[in-house]
């Protein structure tokens, strides 16, 4: 029952990440969070109880890392529920975006919000900062 409630709670990033997770190259199980691997626009998205990241992650040195800043933007789907997309996910889409455009190093974009915080609650130690 608790997994339905949850699975409402994260509803629509939920139905996202499930249709973007389909026809994945391989998945992994990273401290029960299963990460779904396929070409992905070399970025990495986490919505809901799905975590999608790009193949080509998966050979960075900052794999991990990567990773565990996922696992904080899903605790953020946990707390925010259905407001997760517009306070998290928009701000963060259009983050990555800006940083892509005007060349922003790692230290900008993971340095403001809602990164740091997805860093933070994933225990995140970027030497970067």
């Amino acid at each position: 029952m608790k997994k339905l409630i949850l699975f409402i709670w994260q509803l629509p990033q939920n139905l996202l990440g499930f249709l973007l997770s389909r026809k994945a190259s391989f998945q992994m199980k990273v401290k029960n969070k299963i990460i779904y691997y396929k070409k992905f626009l070399n970025s990495g998205v986490s919505l809901g109880q799905f975590i999608i990241l790009d193949n080509s992650i998966q050979s960075s040195k900052d794999w991990l890392n990567i990773v565990f800043h996922e696992i904080g933007h899903s605790k953020q789907s946990l707390y925010l529920g259905w407001l997760y997309l517009p306070v998290i996910g928009l701000p963060s889409f259009f983050r990555n975006i800006y940083a892509r455009i005007f060349k922003k190093n790692e230290a900008w974009y993971y340095s403001g919000f809602p990164e740091n915080w997805a860093d933070k609650l994933g225990n995140v130690n970027r030497k970067t900062r």
